[in-house]
């Protein structure tokens, strides 16, 4: 995990270790984090523009290290000053790279840079496999549930229904009893639930924006 230093003097330190550490490591291996360092002039907006000599650094460093940018999806600017107007500043300081022998042995890696909520960097999510989603969905509590006025009636409901056995088989047969009880509760309370998370999603990017 990185997190680059201001000075472009300090972070030439970095730059030489990435190098060092390729030259004799050929496993798969990626690095992430705030490298404070452009790639493309393009990924900046606000303040003055990007110099040659502030790409050259991490550019360098990738050539020589045979590293790679890889591929992302969502925020095109990843850090922001959090001001408005002429006094905004926003660019994309936060990178995952990974070497050839990583995209070889997860050719489907992603990166989603998630809405920075109120950190002024956004979040980095790394998937290294598509195509997942088979089998069951795990089980999921929202805490939100607990406010519903008929909640403990449902899980009381369900955790009295009478049991015969040893204490540890009743103990697991109620917990059972009451997810399955809050699984169908569920779904008949809320049947758009899903439909209006994302639209709370949706209005935070669209005032994030």
């Amino acid at each position: 995990m990185v997190d680059g230093y201001n000075s472009a003097d300090l972070r030439g330190t970095l730059w030489n270790k990435l190098t060092d550490f390729a030259s004799y490591n050929g496993l798969p291996w990626c690095i992430l984090g705030d490298f404070n360092a452009y790639l493309y002039s393009h990924k900046k907006e606000g303040s003055s523009p990007v110099t040659s000599a502030a790409l050259s650094g991490l550019q360098e460093c990738m050539q020589d290290s045979h590293l790679i940018d890889c591929p992302f999806t969502g925020c095109f600017y990843t850090w922001s000053n959090k001001q408005d107007a002429d006094s905004r500043i926003a660019c994309k300081l936060d990178t995952v790279l990974i070497n050839l022998s990583w995209l070889s042995r997860f050719p489907d890696s992603i990166t989603e840079f998630l809405i920075s909520g109120i950190s002024n960097h956004s979040p980095m999510v790394i998937s290294v496999h598509t195509g997942r989603g088979m089998g069951t969905k795990d089980y999921r509590y929202f805490n939100t549930w607990d406010e519903e006025l008929d909640f403990l009636r449902v899980v009381e409901e369900a955790w009295h229904i009478p049991v015969q056995g040893i204490p540890m088989y009743m103990f697991i047969t109620r917990l059972k009893n009451v997810k399955q009880h809050l699984i169908n509760w569920r779904k008949s309370r809320f049947k758009n639930y899903s439909a209006q998370v994302e639209a709370a999603k949706d209005h935070l990017i669209y005032v994030q924006q």
